[in-house]
C-alpha cells in the first residue's frame, strides 16, 4: 500500500437494505417500508460516493444472501432474510479482498444455545 491510499474499514449492523437483491421481500412490498426507503438507501449510497465500497456486493453483485433473519414464521429455515450487516471498505483493502463471508452456519443454533437472528460477516485479506 502507498502512503497516500488510506485504508479504512467500516462495518456493522446498519439496518438498511440497498438494493432489492438484498431483500426476500418482493420490491412491491417492501417500497417505502423499514430497511427498504428511498432515504435510507440514499443515505447508504452517499457512504459510498465516500469512496467506501460495499465489499460483498462487489465481490458478489448478483448473489442473493442474507445476515438477518426474523425469529418468526421459520423465516431462517425459509431463508426468508435481508442482507443488513455491510463491510464497507476503502478501495486499498478492497484491493486486498480475498473474500467476503457471512457465515450462516454459525446463525445455527447449537448445543442449546438461542442463536442470534443476525449472522456474521467478515472480510478475508491478502
Amino acid at each position: 500500500m502507498h502512503a497516500d491510499e488510506t485504508a479504512a474499514v467500516l462495518c456493522g449492523d446498519f439496518n438498511i437494505c440497498p438494493t432489492d437483491l438484498d431483500s426476500h421481500h418482493s420490491p412491491e412490498k417492501t417500497a417505502q417500508r423499514i430497511f427498504h426507503t428511498a432515504d435510507e438507501r440514499a443515505r447508504f449510497q452517499r457512504l459510498l460516493d465516500l469512496g467506501l465500497v460495499d465489499t460483498y456486493r462487489d465481490l458478489y453483485p448478483d448473489t442473493r444472501m442474507y445476515s438477518w433473519w426474523d425469529y418468526r414464521m421459520g423465516a431462517f429455515h425459509r431463508n426468508w432474510g435481508l442482507r443488513i450487516d455491510f463491510v464497507l471498505a476503502t478501495e486499498a483493502v478492497r484491493a486486498r479482498a480475498r473474500d467476503v463471508v457471512i457465515d450462516r452456519e454459525y446463525r445455527k443454533k447449537k448445543d442449546g444455545l438461542t442463536a442470534s437472528d443476525h449472522a456474521p460477516v467478515w472480510i478475508d485479506l491478502d
